[in-house]
């Protein structure tokens, strides 16, 4: 299949995906009577009566708050509704908000989507972009107002104060608050003056008395003389109000039947600004890294349009959506909808702020939401909840109201998970229709509720949890000591570590500890196996010991005395084995050179790896180059089948397992493999074929062998971020690397960073001793290692790369690479494979000593501006003539030495 038929395949799903839901939702709502989008907008603009009135009650089956159990999380939902209710300035469909929480490494990144796409206003003169920009101000003020935040021991006595930015908060919800302003003057103005109750109050009430009598005073004020009263005033008397239950229950038994929960619901609507602020300010004084946010408005995505094979009659739809037969009534009430479905169904259809807001992330214009949570300015519609509840991921909103908008639309998107979504929630729409066909639904068939609801405060169990987690922080502050303590007793980095210098000098005791080399150390009490001078060492060693520990004192007894203990880590096991192995001493009298025969032993450990009788290979241990101790008189083998990359053995999950925390495997061993231990039998200035012998492997051996799988191939270098006072332990060198054009480009990375590169590294490595060592450098008595990272090929086709040169290019390795060999053919350039695609470069010095980032650009410079010109005269490339063995006497010491002032003087090759 074609690229042109996957895509007409992927569109004709997500049509027909798309095409039932509009149908079902068209169809229900012509069954159930429920409001249709435009009904609901004008409404909302008109009626105080309307859904969006409530919301002091919730729906116990949609709500979602009583999902979110972590509080963590419960704590970030409310912040996300705050933020989406002050960024929503009136009522009314376009201004509906949806917000997602993205958390960064060095701040927090609120996504806000829209109904309208943030074009509130659409007039001809530009009043759209004056609204965006207002718009786009106000959210700076509310980033602004976040970092301003104190911390909580300053924010107890602040949060309840007035603050800045809430009367720009006030001005920016005017016309929300002008709205709820009227309502609460028609409820006041229909009940006669205010009277306390004649029973005898309390203090608590005799304030709430005092406050709402002052609220009313302003309400009645403003009606009657039409003077100006400050709106603000009006604010925070309402916010005085709804914080007092006192002032709650005083409406509710002073005031006629339903007169008083519509008069406290606006007040809470008024309120609604400054509660926002200060509930804010209350969360970020806890949760340090909700002050520091970047508010990002997202454009809304195109409208979503039925292509013409899905406009199709009404009856015809629902026998596409449904198995029930249409008959009487039913039928009737269906078809007398036909022509205005079909036309319906023929509009446009504008996506939701929910819906623009995930298809944001999801087609990869941003990672994933940190929580899955959209924080929304009133409750999600029926088939917004009904999508995002059916997404591979459900993501949770505050809740739902029970209108099925017919104008809902998603785009078109590649993404499987939303044509999932689309079919789930198709289907549910249809279940409802063949239910309510069925007598099945009559009353009530969406649940619906208040479209709007409050956020909460923070319940007092939420502060005390926030308590809880910040006594929790200091005390694991307080255990990050000891815990890093053993981080580096496991890395082999504690000050009690003594190197040994040579091979020779390491016949060490066997009693110093496995972790750090310490003396005196003591056994494991249990196997009997493993030494270590303190608990430290003992814990920082656990995750690992323990998978033999147990298995070392109850191993089955030895078959006979030539059988030798060893540790096999199976492919297919989660952990390593203890297994005897039969080692045999063999003759080899075939020497032709003298006539005393040779004895040497050999392990059967060829069943181990496998009924194949495969070709196997070996890797010799004699030095623990994380913890810089060499095993002396002792060598570990590993033994392995020889062509597991490409004889279908998979990757060594005893492996794996075992290393644990230890740190990671770089390189992939598969199949089988098998450890063993061989002890030198007499000098080591003597050592031959016959003077190792196998022995028992313990479990000091076992730690030597997961530092080797942690070291072995591991190709970081970590950077040297204070050159002049960094030492370097005994395992590490100094080197630098040379960063490629992309790196210093688009990362602004210097030319050369000092790095420490440790013993086990490949560019160490015995593999490349004689290898890429750069030829001018031997000729200056400096020999140099290069050795490229594998993410090189990153560079490759770098997208936004807008320079001339490429981003993989690094023209000092190059020329460092340049061949000065007089009979080869390439003389005065660079090998083919250091020409392109080069990368970052790691340089170190072929002697093992430390590599300094001024002597490697003094020799970068010297090739540069004083060798490289020599060779394209004597290349012919200029008109000076050159012969080549002028160009080689020219690079010695001397010269190079002279270059270091003009370097100096050069600020260029410092860039």
């Amino acid at each position: 299949m074609d690229k042109s038929e996957i895509k007409k395949a992927a569109d004709h799903t997500y049509g027909e995906s798309i095409a039932r839901v509009v149908w079902a939702a068209h169809i229900l709502s012509y069954l159930t009577g429920e409001q249709s989008h435009a009904e609901t907008l004008q409404s909302e603009t008109g009626d105080e009566d309307e859904d969006d009135s409530d919301g002091s009650e919730s729906d116990a089956e949609t709500d979602k708050w009583s999902d979110l159990t972590s509080a963590d999380k419960h704590i970030r939902s409310k912040f996300l509704d705050c933020v989406a209710e002050l960024l929503s300035p009136e009522n009314g469909w376009d201004h509906v908000v949806a917000v997602g929480l993205l958390e960064c490494e060095d701040f927090i990144e609120i996504d806000v989507a829209r109904n309208d796409g943030f074009h509130a206003v659409k007039s001809q003169q530009g009043g759209s972009t004056r609204a965006e920009g207002a718009g786009l101000q106000y959210i700076e003020h509310l980033r602004e107002y976040l970092s301003s935040i104190l911390d909580q021991d300053l924010c107890e006595q602040s949060a309840m104060s007035s603050s800045w930015f809430e009367p720009i908060a006030i001005g920016f919800n005017c016309k929300r608050i002008d709205y709820w302003l009227r309502v609460a003057r028609r409820c006041i103005l229909c009940e006669h003056p205010f009277k306390a109750p004649n029973e005898k109050l309390g203090p608590g009430f005799k304030e709430a008395v005092k406050t709402w009598t002052n609220m009313e005073e302003l309400l009645r004020h403003t009606s009657s003389s039409g003077l100006a009263v400050s709106k603000e005033e009006i604010v925070r008397c309402a916010y005085e109000c709804i914080s007092s239950m006192e002032v709650h229950d005083l409406l509710e038994t002073s005031c006629r039947d339903k007169v008083g929960p519509k008069l406290w619901r606006a007040l809470r609507s008024i309120a609604r600004p400054v509660s926002n602020c200060r509930l804010l300010a209350r969360i970020a004084s806890h949760v340090v890294q909700l002050r520091t946010v970047k508010v990002c408005p997202i454009p809304s995505g195109p409208e979503t349009i039925l292509t013409p094979e899905y406009l199709i009659d009404i009856t015809d739809a629902l026998d596409r959506l449904v198995s029930v037969s249409l008959a009487g009534p039913a039928l009737k009430r269906v078809t007398s909808f036909r022509k205005r479905f079909k036309q319906a169904c023929a509009r446009p259809l504008r996506s939701h702020a929910e819906v623009q807001l995930f298809l944001h992330y999801e087609d990869g214009l941003c990672r994933a939401p940190s929580i899955d949570y959209f924080g929304c300015s009133k409750k999600s519609c029926f088939l917004c909840e009904g999508f995002l509840r059916a997404l591979p991921l459900p993501i949770s909103t505050r809740g739902r109201h029970g209108i099925c908008y017919r104008a809902w639309g998603v785009p078109f998107s590649k993404s499987d998970k939303v044509v999932i979504a689309l079919e789930e929630l198709g289907n549910n729409l249809a279940s409802r229709i063949e239910k309510y066909l069925k007598g099945q639904l009559r009353s009530s068939i969406l649940n619906q509720v208040p479209q709007s609801a409050f956020v909460s405060g923070l319940s007092s169990s939420s502060s005390e949890e926030l308590r809880w987690k910040k006594e929790m922080v200091d005390s694991v502050k307080e255990d990050q000591k000891s815990r890093q303590k053993e981080r580096r007793i496991l890395d082999g980095r504690v000050s009690t570590t003594k190197p040994a210098t040579t091979f020779a000098e390491a016949f060490e005791t066997y009693e110093s500890c496995v972790m750090c080399n310490s003396s005196p150390a003591k056994l494991c009490a249990r196997c009997k196996a493993c030494h270590y001078c303190s608990r430290d060492c003992q814990r920082s060693d656990w995750p690992c010991h323990k998978l033999l520990c147990k298995d070392m004192s109850s191993q089955a007894p030895r078959p006979s005395l030539a059988h030798k203990r060893a540790i096999l880590f199976p492919q297919n096991e989660a952990k390593p084995f203890l297994v005897w192995v039969l080692c045999s001493r063999n003759v080899d009298s075939q020497n032709e050179d003298d006539e005393r025969q040779v004895e040497y032993e050999t392990a059967g450990i060829q069943p181990l790896l496998g009924m194949d009788k495969p070709i196997f290979g070996t890797v010799p241990i004699e030095r623990n180059c994380k913890r810089a101790r060499n095993l002396g008189s002792r060598r570990l083998t590993l033994t392995f089948r020889d062509a597991f990359l490409k004889d279908g053995s998979t990757i060594n999950r005893g492996i794996l397992n075992s290393v644990k925390l230890s740190g990671t495997v770089h390189h992939s061993w598969c199949g089988p493999v098998v450890a063993m231990r061989e002890t030198l039998n007499g000098r080591y200035e003597d050592i031959t074929l016959d003077d190792f012998r196998h022995e028992d492997i313990t479990l000091d051996d076992f730690r030597h062998v997961i530092d080797y799988f942690v070291t072995y191939n591991k190709s970081e270098t970590p950077e040297i971020t204070a050159p002049l006072d960094h030492k370097c332990t005994g395992r590490t060198i100094r080197g630098v690397k040379i960063c490629c054009y992309g790196e210093n480009k688009l990362h602004g990375a210097e030319p050369y960073i000092p790095v420490e590169v440790e013993e086990m590294h490949p560019a160490r490595s015995l593999l490349s001793v004689d290898r890429n060592i750069s030829p001018i450098s031997k000729l200056l008595e400096s020999p140099l290692r290069l050795w490229r990272f594998a993410e090189s090929q990153t560079w490759v086709d770098t997208p936004g790369w807008n320079y001339n040169m490429s981003p993989e290019g690094n023209q000092d390795a190059a020329l460092l690479m340049t061949e000065t060999d007089l009979g080869n053919e390439f003389w005065g350039w660079a090998p083919l494979s250091w020409n392109i695609d080069i990368g970052n470069v790691l340089v170190i010095r072929a002697d093992g000593t430390d590599l300094y980032v001024d002597e490697l650009r003094l020799m970068c410079y010297f090739i540069r501006r004083k060798l490289r010109p020599k060779f394209e005269d004597a290349l012919g490339m200029t008109s000076v003539l050159r012969t080549r063995s002028e160009v080689l006497n020219f690079i010695n010491r001397e010269n190079l030495e002279k270059c270091k002032a003009e370097m100096a003087k050069d600020l260029s090759s410092y860039l």
